[in-house]
């Protein structure tokens, strides 16, 4: 059966530490995580059968955001299914910029293409849910990682499609965890100070995992304005657990 959108995507789950040698026995491995929107990627079973299709994880359809990316697809073989993470490379700063991939995520098809000049779309693939127009969800991870490197090595895949960095290496995958997601400012300028009264209580949720600095590895997300409490309510940070009230 042939896999068409919306398809809906293997999400990851957060955890506290990596997995022991026991789990790479049992054949888990390791993959890098990009801060950029997950995305699943389709092309045309059959040349001419219709353009190539971008979903968000929540299943819209937005390739016409990507002409770029669209455009580059004719690299793929038809039939393909791909799932990724989508970044953005800011040319002014030369480097990958979450503000540039929000840009491009909201903007319509006829201010897609000049957003495209100062930030190109990457594809980051660390997974092949279809092949030849035949699933692959039933084959081990081990089996479509494979397929994955053949793709890429087989057409010789480059810029903007990108394989994303695996190991088995319990070691190397704690260097990337321990070591790449350090909480830094990323300057070395004086920064400002803007000291404010707290008068508004927001609720957000974030999930446990934090870096060895006690940073949060991932955003938190705004939930609601809690206009049922106060400043004055609300436990202050590190003093004991926050109280929600419904």
């Amino acid at each position: 059966m042939t896999l068409r959108p919306p398809a809906e995507p293997m999400l990851a789950q957060a955890a506290e530490t990596i997995p022991g040698p026991a789990a790479l026995r049992a054949g888990v491995a390791f993959e890098q995580k990009f801060d950029g929107h997950r995305a699943l990627l389709f092309t045309p079973t059959t040349a001419g059968g219709g353009p190539t299709l971008v979903q968000t994880r929540r299943g819209a359809l937005v390739q016409d955001r990507w002409p770029d990316l669209v455009a580059a697809a004719e690299q793929l073989p038809g039939g393909l299914v791909l799932d990724g993470e989508l970044l953005v490379w800011g040319v002014a700063a030369s480097r990958l910029s979450f503000e540039g991939l929000q840009r491009r995520a909201a903007a319509r098809a006829r201010g897609a293409a000049a957003l495209a000049t100062g930030w190109p779309a990457y594809f980051v693939a660390f997974d092949v849910r279809q092949q030849d127009c035949a699933e692959c969800l039933a084959l081990p991870y081990v089996d479509r990682r494979a397929r994955l490197e053949a793709l890429f090595v087989d057409h010789a895949l480059t810029a903007p499609w990108t394989l994303c960095p695996m190991t088995t290496d319990l070691a190397k995958a704690r260097e990337w965890l321990e070591s790449w997601t350090d909480a830094a400012w990323g300057s070395r300028d004086v920064l400002d100070v803007v000291l404010v009264r707290p008068e508004v209580v927001a609720e957000v949720s974030a999930d446990r995992a934090v870096d060895h600095a006690g940073v949060y590895r991932h955003p938190r997300r705004f939930q609601r304005l809690r206009l049922d409490v106060t400043a004055a309510d609300v436990v202050r940070f590190g003093a004991g657990p926050a109280a929600a009230a419904d």
